[in-house]
């Protein structure tokens, strides 16, 4: 299996929930989903690069009465794509957690 297989293979796993809730409520499956979101352009676009991971300043944003959390350091999404190494030109990724009792779950 090739690299950005296993890659989109695990993050339909991380976004099972959020995926067949989408599918569900807009009526189409979750492979439909998972495609709209465009993993698979960001994986094989060679102007990006995934920024480094920085928990230095990161901050909490909570929603639904605080069920819901999404992470941002410096005022960027915690997890972004650079593109040609200009950290000013990023695309980044805000996935939602919630927290199940046991794990955070990719929940929006």
């Amino acid at each position: 299996m090739h690299l950005i297989e296993k890659i989109l293979k695990k993050l339909k796993e991380l976004h099972h929930e959020f995926l067949f809730e989408s599918a569900e409520a807009g009526g189409t499956s979750p492979e439909v989903i998972l495609e709209s979101l465009d993993f698979e352009e960001l994986l094989k676009n060679p102007e990006l690069s995934l920024a480094p991971l920085s928990f230095d300043n990161v901050r909490y944003y909570y929603s639904f009465n605080r069920k819901i959390v999404e992470l941002f350091s410096d005022g960027v999404p915690l997890i972004h794509f650079i593109k040609n190494g200009d950290d000013s030109d990023y695309i980044g990724y805000r996935p939602r957690f919630r927290f199940d009792g046991q794990q955070f779950v990719i929940a929006r």
